[in-house]
Formats: C-alpha cells, sequence, structure tokens
C-alpha cells in the first residue's frame, strides 16, 4: 500500500517537472521572441587609439558595418541582427587587428575596435609606399593618418612589403631588426631610417649625430646593437656626437669607428 502511494507521489512529481519545465520552455521562447522583435536605436563605436594611431575613423567602422550604407544597422530588428557578421565587416579593413560587437536589453549596439599598430613606414622610389604592422603584415598608406614610425627605404627594401616574403628565414630576420628598434625605447627615438641596399646590407641612420652606422646583414642582432650601445654609452660622452662619420658593426663582434 505504502508502495503504491510512493509510485504515485512519483508519478505526480514527474508530471509537475514536466509541465514546469513546458512552462519554462514557453516563457524562453516569448522572452526570445520578444527580444527578437526589439530594434537597434542607437550604434556605439568605441576605437581603441592606445598606440597613438587614427587610421580607423567611426566613419569607416560605419561604412564597413553598413556595406556603405546598403544595409543599414539602426532600427533593424534584433532576430535578423548577426552579430559575428558584423564582426567580420569591420575586420575586413586591414587597419583592424580586432572587433567586438554586442547588444544590450535597450536597443544599443555596441562596437569596440582596436587597431594594428604599424612599426615602420617602408618607402620606394616610384613605387607604392606601405606600413609594416606588429604582426608582420603590411598595410597600405592610409588618407586619414600618417604614423610616426621608422622609414625604411632602399633597392632591398621593396620584398619587405610582401608578407610572404616576412615569413621566409630571410625575411624574418628583418622584421626582427624592425621589431627590436620599435620595442626599445632609446633606439626608436634614436633611430631615424633604416636603409637596405641591393645586396640586403642594413645602414642606419641616427636623429642625433651624423654617424652612418653599417649593419650589414640582420644577423647576430642582439650582439651588434650592444656594441652599438656601448658607443653612445662611452664613445661619444668621450668624443662628442660628430667625432665619427661612420661606425661600423658589419664584422662579428667588432666596433669599428673613423
Amino acid at each position: 500500500m505504502i508502495k503504491k502511494m510512493f509510485e504515485k507521489l512519483k508519478i505526480k512529481k514527474g508530471i509537475i517537472y514536466s509541465v514546469l519545465g513546458g512552462l519554462l520552455l514557453v516563457l524562453i521562447g516569448f522572452s526570445a521572441n520578444k527580444q527578437g522583435e526589439k530594434r537597434v536605436k542607437k550604434l556605439e563605436i568605441v576605437i581603441d587609439n592606445s598606440g597613438n594611431n587614427y587610421f580607423v575613423e567611426e566613419r569607416n567602422v560605419i561604412d564597413l558595418i553598413t556595406m556603405n550604407g546598403s544595409d543599414p544597422i539602426v532600427d533593424k530588428k534584433y532576430r535578423y541582427l548577426d552579430l559575428k557578421e558584423v564582426e567580420m565587416r569591420i575586420k575586413f579593413f586591414k587597419f583592424v587587428s580586432d572587433a567586438q560587437v554586442s547588444k544590450d536589453h535597450k536597443g544599443n549596439v555596441k562596437v569596440l575596435v582596436k587597431q594594428k599598430r604599424p612599426i615602420a613606414r617602408v618607402i620606394y622610389p616610384n613605387g607604392v609606399h606601405a606600413y609594416i604592422g606588429s604582426d608582420g603584415t603590411t598595410l597600405s598608406t592610409s588618407q586619414n593618418f600618417t604614423s610616426r614610425v621608422i622609414i625604411v627605404d632602399g633597392a632591398y627594401a621593396s620584398k619587405l612589403m610582401s608578407e610572404d616574403f616576412l615569413k621566409t628565414e630571410e625575411g624574418k630576420q628583418y622584421f626582427d631588426l624592425l621589431k627590436m628598434v620599435d620595442e626599445n625605447k632609446f633606439w626608436k627615438a634614436q633611430l631615424a631610417q633604416i636603409t637596405i641596399d641591393r645586396s640586403g646590407d642594413v645602414i642606419l641612420y641616427p636623429q642625433l649625430g651624423k654617424q652612418t652606422i653599417y649593419i650589414g646583414k640582420p644577423e647576430d642582432l642582439e650582439i651588434k646593437f650592444r656594441n652599438l650601445g656601448l658607443f653612445y654609452k662611452k664613445i661619444v660622452p668621450v668624443k662628442g656626437w660628430n667625432a665619427y662619420q661612420t661606425v661600423n658593426l658589419k664584422y662579428k663582434n667588432q666596433l669599428i669607428c673613423e
């Protein structure tokens, strides 16, 4: 008898749980449907300019999001708003490194855009100029903004405009050189230009001082820049900024001043 009562209670509990589960699904579906009927009231765009780069402007983001106005976002129903697709549209712009898009219950669509950071500008006579990004991508110049980064020129420099070249063992050496200059406060401030001649040898031109600095191939960079640092720390304070016309670091573990 008692066993039958427990069995009936279990059955009733099962029915109750099933009913509650069904009601919950209905409520969720109703809420989702109601949410889907909401319309976008406002588009909020935040562009991260922490690297002091201003290649991406709000109008660029709006054009990307709306496909140049052919697919308006404001007043669009939430059910037809694909956030991932919107993010992909923004990332199509080469100066964008990342984009995050979200929506809230008030009808606001929030867009956060992060920009790529150039570390060098390649100037090629009678050719197309380009930036090299910190991630190794090549970036076309922009009418919006000119980044204050080190200039790279010379007959060999055009090779750096190819992302495929920068991924090769040879190309990585030149990219490592650019990163070393960019990531060191002193070198970033002191060096104004890098010239890469036809044979691939590197020549540095400083902001202060009239020296021409010969690096040779971008090999053993840590040793070469350590020796160049000794020139500025030990020799310049004694001899003066313009005592030497050339500083040669081409030969292994040698610092030759003339």
